[in-house]
């Protein structure tokens, strides 16, 4: 008994494994490819973040007496111009607070005739 393939069925069913297969690491590159791109976006947000934590650590080892004397520093630079500001405003505020208390005496005057 001779048992016999059909050649172009055995290269047909052939044809169409290799046809799956390349089908299939093609979808395997893509995915790969996507993996690639998600992995790289990963590594650049983790950079930023180790960037922003090795900030955030050296402003953490400011001892509180350093912080301390900078602050005092800062009020003494801005502290004499911040009077002055101050006191420009109010004159300012009172002036045209007072300019409007005028027209509403002129207004109301007028008005009452």
């Amino acid at each position: 008994m001779k048992t016999h393939f059909p050649l172009g069925r055995l290269q047909s069913d052939l044809g169409k494994q290799v046809n799956g297969a390349i089908l299939s690491l093609q979808s395997s590159s893509e995915l790969i490819q996507i993996l690639q791109k998600e992995i790289m976006e990963k590594s650049v947000e983790l950079s930023k973040l180790r960037e922003e934590y090795e900030r955030y650590c050296n402003l953490a080892m400011i001892k509180k007496g350093e912080v301390i004397a900078l602050i005092k520093q800062l009020e003494i630079a801005a502290g004499g111009k911040q009077w002055q500001e101050r006191f420009f405003a109010i004159i300012v505020d009172f002036s045209v607070g007072l300019i409007f208390f005028c027209r509403w005496v002129v207004a109301s005057y007028i008005t009452m005739k």
